[in-house]
C-alpha cells in the first residue's frame, strides 16, 4: 500500500520546486499506455499540478509492436482520458523503423507539434526515480563524466520556449504501479522493456539487482550522487 496523501504532497512540492513550466497548470501529457505515464497523468491531475480542462493527453503509436499491442495501449489511454476529462490527441509513425533514437525523435516531434497547436508551453513525460537511477548508471558506463552523473533534469528546453518537464522524478516505478492499482487504472506493459539488446534494460534487469544485493540502499545513493552532480 502507498500513502496517497504523502505521494500527492511530495509530487506537488517537487513540481513547484523543479518544474516551473507547470505553474500555469497547462501541459501536453505524453501517455504511452504504460504504468508510469498513466499514473503520471492521474497523479498530476489529482494533485492539481495540471488542470485537466487546460491540458491534453498526447499518444503516439510507434507501429513497432503490432496491432494488438497498439490497440491495448490506445484503450488504456482512452480510459484514462474519460476518467479525468482529458482531451486526447493521437498520431502514428509513418516512417516506422527499429532504433531507440529514431523512435524517440519521432515521438518528440509529435509532442512538440501538439504543444504548438494548443499554445501549451510544457510537455510532461512519466520518467520516474528508477529511470533516473538507470540513466546515471548508463551515463557512467559510457564515460559521460560529471555532466552525465547529473542524470535527467526535471525540466529542460526542447525547442524555443517549449519545456520538457519530468515531475515524477520524485516517484518510484513501484509507486506508479501501486497508484494505478489503487485507482483501478488499466495499463499495458511494453514487452520491449524486457529486451536485453537494450543497455537500459540490461541495467534494470541484471546489473541493478546485483548492485542492490551487494549494497542495499544503492538506488538512494545513486539519486543523491545525481543531485550532488547537478549542484
Amino acid at each position: 500500500m502507498i500513502d496517497r496523501d504523502d505521494l500527492i504532497a511530495r509530487l506537488r512540492a517537487f513540481a513547484a520546486a523543479n518544474t516551473p513550466a507547470l505553474a500555469a497548470g497547462r501541459a501536453v501529457l505524453a501517455v504511452s499506455g504504460g504504468a508510469d505515464s498513466i499514473a503520471a497523468a492521474a497523479l498530476l491531475c489529482e494533485a492539481g499540478v495540471v488542470r485537466a480542462e487546460r491540458s491534453i493527453v498526447a499518444h503516439f503509436d510507434h507501429r513497432l509492436r503490432g496491432d494488438a499491442a497498439a490497440a491495448a495501449d490506445r484503450a488504456a489511454v482512452e480510459a484514462l482520458c474519460v476518467r479525468y476529462g482529458l482531451a486526447l490527441e493521437t498520431d502514428a509513425w509513418d516512417d516506422a523503423r527499429p532504433g531507440e533514437a529514431a523512435a524517440r525523435a519521432a515521438r518528440y516531434r509529435f509532442l512538440a507539434a501538439a504543444a504548438r497547436r494548443h499554445d501549451i508551453g510544457a510537455v510532461v513525460t512519466g520518467h520516474t526515480s528508477d529511470d533516473q537511477v538507470e540513466t546515471v548508471i548508463m551515463h557512467a558506463l559510457r564515460g559521460a563524466g560529471l555532466h552525465g552523473l547529473r542524470g535527467m533534469p526535471a525540466q529542460r528546453a526542447i525547442g524555443g520556449a517549449l519545456q520538457l518537464a519530468r515531475p515524477l522524478l520524485c516517484v518510484s516505478r513501484a509507486e506508479t504501479r501501486a497508484s494505478c492499482a489503487a485507482r483501478d487504472l488499466h495499463y499495458n506493459d511494453d514487452a520491449t522493456n524486457d529486451d536485453p539488446s537494450y543497455l537500459r534494460n540490461r541495467i534494470r534487469l541484471d546489473l541493478l539487482p546485483r548492485i542492490e544485493a551487494l549494497a542495499p540502499g544503492a538506488r538512494g545513493a545513486i539519486l543523491r550522487l545525481a543531485h550532488e552532480a547537478r549542484e
